[in-house]
């Protein structure tokens, strides 16, 4: 039996539990690729997963405080999560370069500013902001870490809207117990 304790962790708690960070659930494993389509198949073939590339997208957000738009291009894994985000690179980018191994964490949280605020005042700067169009903070922050990768939080909104366009990391999904694939759980 899982212990419910693991399902709501506490802000602030310093309890570490698997796949949970204080802050939030583990939504995805970030890396940067140059080609997207072979990554997926590539990841596919080796691990077995199926992988969803989306179309270009426009991407708003605050860089070291200065605005920026950018074209992103991102896949994510149809696994039941963790998944495996996919983000092309973006040439000239200091934020989305290619490099070996994991780029980011994706964690999911409930609320964005708190989260944010609690990761800068634990000395891990926000680096990148996520904006709407009238210039306020959005979906997403990215925090780097001194360590290695940087921490990404997407809140729930955000969350629902990858599910959504992509058809694969809904949160009333359930896996198959053979394959780790989502399987659309049935109400009673």
């Amino acid at each position: 039996m899982i212990d419910e304790a693991c399902h709501s962790p506490r802000a602030g708690s310093g309890h570490a539990v698997a796949g949970v960070l204080d802050i939030g659930r583990l939504h995805h494993v970030g890396m940067v690729v140059d080609d997207i389509d072979a990554a997926a198949q590539q990841l596919s073939a080796a691990l077995g997963v199926d992988f969803t590339v989306g179309d270009e997208s426009s991407y708003r957000c605050r860089i070291h405080g200065e605005v920026h738009l950018t074209t992103q291009r991102l896949g994510l894994s149809s696994t039941i999560g963790p998944h495996i985000e996919l983000l092309r690179s973006v040439p000239g980018s200091e934020v989305w370069s290619p490099a070996p191994g994991i780029h980011h964490l994706g964690y999911e949280v409930d609320d964005l500013p708190s989260a944010s605020a609690l990761l800068t005042e634990r000395g891990l700067p926000l680096w990148v902001q996520g904006l709407h169009e009238d210039g306020s903070a959005a979906g997403t922050a990215y925090h780097r870490t001194p360590a290695g990768p940087t921490i990404e939080l997407l809140d729930r909104a955000t969350v629902h809207r990858l599910a959504s366009r992509f058809r694969c990391c809904a949160v009333h999904l359930a896996a198959d117990p053979d394959t780790n694939r989502p399987t659309p759980t049935r109400s009673t």
